[in-house]
């Protein structure tokens, strides 16, 4: 979701115009009008560093009061988003923090379920790479739109680890809503590891639909656009939204 050569998207007319409402060194609250905002992360292949969640956390608060509908993207034509902060959770490794790691991985599970059920509708323009936590944000959006080439994936296991974000939840609700796989008790549990086990990665969003990683209410979009979300947010409001 890249903004366009001539930069008339309206992220980056949003920028021009220095309508930023929130924002930190790692990610802003933009708004682009008609009562629709944009999450941006603006970090190494926009990771999600601690402070991210500040400005995640504080969005989330001011949805339904400064704007209807959110859009989650950013400009970089490299990422929607790539994940943690590996290079945090090396240094409270090395530190031998495990309070602080502990910390940032609740975090991020209780603000992307907070996400998940806000009272405005949540679109994700995902481009680029959308790996591990990348990815488990998308998947808590309402709707998404994705570019062709989308890379997005749970890689995660390749490394020994385990999704930490509620993307794990997140495939086993969708394989269980989608009732046309194998039939059983464990079944829908099944479908959701043999998504989450091997660490695949998609080459495209079509391939990202067969891993389960896009629902069938997600379009496909061949320019890396974030004026197509804004079309969708309509589709998106009238998602139930019931916390758990």
């Amino acid at each position: 979701m890249a903004g366009k050569p001539d930069g008339s998207d309206p992220l980056s007319v949003a920028k021009a115009a220095g309508r930023r409402m929130l924002g930190n060194d790692a990610a802003s609250l933009w708004m682009l009008g008609d009562g629709v905002a944009c999450f941006e992360l603006h970090t190494k292949m926009n990771s999600f560093a601690p402070a991210a969640f500040d400005i995640l956390e504080q969005t989330i608060a001011r949805g339904g009061q400064d704007f209807r509908a959110l859009v989650l993207g950013n400009n970089d034509p490299r990422a929607f988003s790539a994940g943690a902060d590996l290079g945090f959770i090396l240094g409270m490794l090395r530190d031998d923090e495990a309070d602080a790691l502990d910390r940032y991985i609740a975090r991020g599970q209780s603000l992307f379920l907070a996400l998940k059920y806000a009272p405005f509708p949540v679109v994700a323009a995902a481009h680029g790479f959308a790996l591990g936590g990348g990815c488990e944000f998308m998947l808590h959006a309402d709707a998404v739109v994705a570019h062709a080439e989308l890379t997005a994936g749970l890689p995660e296991s390749k490394v020994g680890l385990v999704p930490a974000w509620g993307g794990c939840t997140q495939l086993l609700a969708r394989a269980q809503k989608a009732g046309d796989g194998p039939k059983g008790p464990v079944a829908s549990a099944l479908q959701a590891f043999s998504a989450i086990l091997p660490g695949a990665v998609s080459g495209s969003a079509r391939q990202a639909a067969r891993m389960g990683l896009l629902r069938s209410s997600d379009e496909p979009w061949p320019m890396r656009d974030i004026a197509r979300p804004i079309l969708c947010r309509s589709r998106s409001a009238d998602h139930p939204r019931r916390p758990p």
